[in-house]
């Protein structure tokens, strides 16, 4: 842990977090559902989509900034056949391009459930290590913020 954090320079550097708490769409107990969040909407133009998780009623809280984690996405038009292929993924900003028209008509719902790690970044400066044994040590406390865009 020292040296994760060490490398990270304390609150210098961000790095990608699985929260175990909150690390899909959906419930945590369900599998991952194409339909679980609606991603966008055709407009006749647009192929690509962010990937977004609503928290709380509507739009009290929208986050775009979760990073699509490691085989970890199903999307489908809505109330149509889930794309099994056809599609990228760009994990670093969560950003899904489909296929030039399999998607950009007018009024044509996008849905998906993926898994997603959360950009975050340390809270302080400094560990404190308790070594309450010959090399073995403990570190009580180790505050993380997310990474807002």
């Amino acid at each position: 842990m020292v040296s994760f954090f060490e490398e990270r320079r304390g609150r210098l550097c961000g790095f990608r977090f699985g929260d175990p708490f909150d690390w899909k769409l959906g419930l945590p107990s369900a599998q991952l559902d194409s339909g679980d969040c609606v991603i966008g909407s055709g407009d006749g133009e647009s192929d690509a989509f962010q990937l977004v998780k609503i928290y709380g009623t509507g739009a009290d809280r929208l986050c775009p900034n979760h990073r699509q984690a490691s085989g970890g996405l199903r999307a489908r038009r809505r109330r149509g056949t889930e794309f099994t292929t056809g599609f990228a993924v760009d994990d670093t900003t969560g950003l899904v391009t489909f296929e030039v028209g399999s998607v950009s008509a007018a009024g044509v719902e996008v849905t998906a459930g993926f898994a997603f790690d959360v950009p975050t970044r340390f809270d302080t400066d400094r560990l404190d290590v308790s070594m309450s044994h010959f090399a073995v040590g403990a570190i009580p406390q180790v505050p993380i913020v997310e990474v807002l865009p």
